[in-house]
């Protein structure tokens, strides 16, 4: 069966993806999530889980990756410009994820109309199990090293940067090769990074 490749990325060519299917646009299940970071960027994301998805990084210092909720999924964001092209999970057995059609390098005609969607009552054994079954394999994950400014949470965490990062106290973020650990001391907020062996 032949799958036909699509790409899309942010404004600037920064951050990037490549999305293979066998399904036909006017086949593409199309869905609005209504979590308020989805909403805000507008996003219409699709996924085939017969299909295959692939990240790219051509400007690692214009990538932002942004958690929010229940944190299990990733969520590349252009820093220059804004742009959400996408969310990546992992767990056993790889990665999957669902791709922004927003962020098409060009427009394609015959695109179903968005499904609203809403997720609040899914815990994360029933988000895993739904993102694995609909949310196609990552071939190619994003392998751009992480700097400590491009780890974004979401949630209540006003003030600086570093303190919108180190607000988990103890919490640590996998990342590749790297390893990152969020620890608060007494008068000061600490960002540590040490690297797997």
């Amino acid at each position: 069966m032949h799958h036909e490749a699509w790409e899309g990325g942010c404004h600037c060519g920064a951050i990037g993806w490549t999305y293979r299917t066998a399904l036909a646009p006017s086949q593409w299940p199309v869905r609005s999530c209504q979590f308020s970071f989805c909403r805000r960027h507008a996003a219409r994301c699709t996924s085939d889980p017969a299909g295959t998805a692939g990240f790219s990084v051509a400007d690692r210092d214009a990538l932002r990756r942004y958690r929010f909720g229940l944190r299990m999924a990733e969520f590349p964001v252009c820093r220059g410009y804004g742009v959400y092209i996408g969310a990546s999970a992992s767990g056993p057995g790889g990665g999957f994820a669902t791709l922004n059609l927003d962020a098409l390098k060009t427009p394609v005609e015959g695109i179903p109309t968005s499904t609203p969607t809403f997720y609040d009552a899914e815990d994360r054994e029933g988000r895993f199990r739904r993102r694995k079954q609909r949310w196609p394999p990552v071939v190619k994950p994003l392998r751009a090293s992480v700097r400590p400014s491009s780890i974004h949470f979401g949630g209540r965490c006003p003030g600086s940067a570093l303190r919108r990062r180190a607000f988990l106290a103890g919490r640590v973020l996998r990342d590749g090769a790297s390893l990152l650990r969020m620890s608060e001391y007494p008068g000061q907020r600490q960002l540590q990074r040490s690297v797997l062996r």
